[in-house]
């Protein structure tokens, strides 16, 4: 069959291609090598990202936030005419505004906070070893300190060591400038240049281009909505922690609230909160050892059972448009099936999956049963041919 004069039709030719031998056919044609081809190269991105992390990290740091102020920057648009650039330019000098301004609160506290905990850590640590020296076995126990002021190249050994640590600290502090700067103009370039549907509309079928960017919207919107909902979930973390821990005693509640809200964004990262506070509150020995234990333990099970039931659920509905009993299933089913990336993830993949079965699944069985339903209705109006019975086929016979 062709399609022209002098033209071979495009499945004569695909059907030409695969009844063609193995040897006579070019690498690209095989799926197994494009297949492999493309995993490779995904594989490669990845391992890409993790060796240039000092730089994809501050940008994804950028992109997410581009995400989560996404909304505000649409609306100034459509509201007042504002250019994206613009907006993006006025909420960073507000982040900024922000930083500095809780930074001058409460800088001092967890800056007074933190030197406590640094300077009393090589205390509670050599309580820890005395403790162990005196209770564990001979076989188990830490060797003794040697004295420092009976050799003097343990002094210079010091020395040097102090010297690398401010170096490395000096090194450290300059990376974390370098890469604030590298995220706050990565976040002005992402805001300003937020969609990526216009880039990809080359590549999409025509016939079914405008649908698909409809959906690739939706996905779009469901994942900036769910990182929004997970800062005000960590912000809601730092502030129970900090309140919690304060209320039962722990000492440096607020450097140790921090840490636990920022490790919030890790799946179950927060554990780090009560972990830090029952450690330190155990090295710091002063106190009975069961409430130094079980009081971090109840602010956490308390916290984490609220924001589990109740902030999450509520707030995951609300950016997401799930409503809450899917959202506590999509919790549940996550769980159980990917343990703690699971969890992670459970929200904005069943979000995606219910987008998808509205928009795409479900009108596909309803034209389907529609089509079943008019044939049933075309083989039952259509005149039926009289059958004739055996015995009157026989006496014709």
């Amino acid at each position: 069959m062709c399609d022209g004069p002098g033209q071979v039709s495009t499945a004569a030719s695909a059907e030409g291609d695969e009844a063609r031998p193995l040897w006579r056919r070019h690498l690209w044609e095989l799926a197994a090598v494009r297949d492999i081809v493309v995993l490779g190269g995904i594989l490669g991105a990845l391992y890409l990202a993790y060796a240039l992390r000092a730089a994809t990290v501050p940008a994804l740091i950028a992109l997410a936030s581009a995400y989560a102020l996404e909304p505000v920057v649409a609306f100034t648009g459509q509201r007042w005419s504002w250019p994206r650039w613009l907006t993006s330019v006025g909420l960073l000098g507000l982040l900024m505004g922000l930083t500095t301004g809780a930074a001058v609160w409460f800088g001092p506290a967890l800056v007074a906070d933190t030197r406590s905990l640094v300077s009393t850590s090589a205390d509670r640590v050599e309580a820890l070893r005395q403790w162990a020296r005196t209770t564990l076995p001979q076989g188990l126990r830490p060797a003794a300190r040697p004295d420092s002021s009976l050799d003097p190249g343990l002094f210079f050994d010091g020395a040097l060591q102090a010297l690398d640590a401010a170096s490395g600290a000096l090194v450290l502090g300059g990376y974390l400038f370098v890469a604030s700067v590298f995220t706050a103009i990565m976040f002005v370039v992402f805001s300003t240049k937020f969609s990526t549907l216009p880039q990809l509309s080359p590549w999409l079928p025509a016939q079914h281009r405008h649908r698909i960017e409809r959906l690739l919207g939706d996905f779009e919107g469901v994942f900036a909505g769910y990182l929004r909902g997970q800062v005000l979930v960590a912000l809601f973390t730092t502030t129970a922690f900090a309140i919690g821990f304060s209320l039962v005693g722990v000492t440096n509640a607020l450097a140790i609230a921090a840490v636990g809200g920022l490790c919030s964004f890790i799946p179950n990262g927060q554990v780090t909160g009560p972990a830090l506070a029952i450690t330190f509150g155990l090295l710091e020995g002063s106190g009975d050892a069961v409430a130094a234990v079980a009081l971090p333990l109840l602010v956490y099970v308390v916290t984490q059972s609220t924001e589990t039931f109740v902030i999450t659920p509520i707030v995951q509905s609300s950016q997401t448009r799930l409503p809450i009993p899917w959202v506590l299933a999509a919790l549940i089913a996550g769980g159980s099936v990917g343990g703690l990336v699971g969890v992670f993830f459970a929200i904005p993949v069943t979000a995606c999956i219910r987008i998808l079965v509205n928009e795409v699944i479900a009108p596909a069985m309803r034209l389907y049963l529609e089509e079943v339903g008019r044939r049933a209705s075309r083989q039952e109006a259509a005149p039926r041919k009289p059958r004739l019975s055996t015995a009157a086929h026989d006496d014709g016979a």
